[in-house]
């Protein structure tokens, strides 16, 4: 911003609020995964410490779904879940950030984060996604990081694995996919959504 003693200013466009005026330099207000994943880089032994809300886990409004309601089901499953894994959430310790974890060179299996938690012998696979369509493939991925994993510690048949997703928006087709992992299939996962590091 300053250089030999000179302040960098920029001018803003015309329209809009305070179009034409001059500003200091500024980036879009946007974090991208990279920048998430360096922040969470160095705040995961506080994790839990970062999620809000954590009382939504519990507080399932069944006034307005009946509880025989699939919708309030699945609802519930997924709470139960997340509820499970934040739970366990207490000691983890970084086991890698996005490096390679396939056994095969060849191939390319990057997870954003994998923690570990000595205390609950569980591995946790944390997943961030930003854009819409990456939000696509971020099931699949987690998925693929958990088989691997297994892959990697074959005789330690009684590690869990527990998904954290951390996404800009749950649109349909990935909250219906959320709710197939917890309710279908009965994986542990906490989905999360980026708010305050926009």
């Amino acid at each position: 911003m300053i250089h030999a003693g000179r302040l960098a200013l920029q001018k803003r466009a015309k329209s809009g609020l305070l179009g034409g005026m001059w500003e200091l330099p500024n980036l879009s207000g946007k974090a991208d995964i990279a920048q998430i994943q360096k922040w969470l880089e160095k705040k995961y032994s506080n994790i839990k410490s970062l999620i809000n809300n954590v009382d939504q886990f519990e507080d399932l409004n069944t006034d307005q779904i009946p509880y025989y309601s699939l919708d309030y089901l699945i609802k519930k499953k997924v709470a139960e879940s997340s509820k499970y894994v934040y739970d366990l959430l207490d000691e983890v310790d970084l086991i890698t950030a996005n490096k390679n974890i396939s056994l095969d060179k060849m191939e390319r299996l990057f997870p954003d984060l994998v923690l570990f938690s000595p205390d609950h012998s569980t591995f946790f696979i944390i997943e961030i996604k930003r854009e819409k369509q990456a939000e696509r493939e971020a099931i699949t991925e987690l998925l693929a990081y958990e088989h691997e994993l297994k892959n990697l510690f074959p005789f330690m048949s009684n590690i869990e694995v527990c998904f954290i997703l951390i996404a800009s928006d749950y649109n349909t087709l990935l909250s219906h996919s959320v709710y197939s992992l917890s309710l279908w299939q009965n994986k542990k996962i906490l989905p999360l959504k980026i708010n305050g590091i926009e």
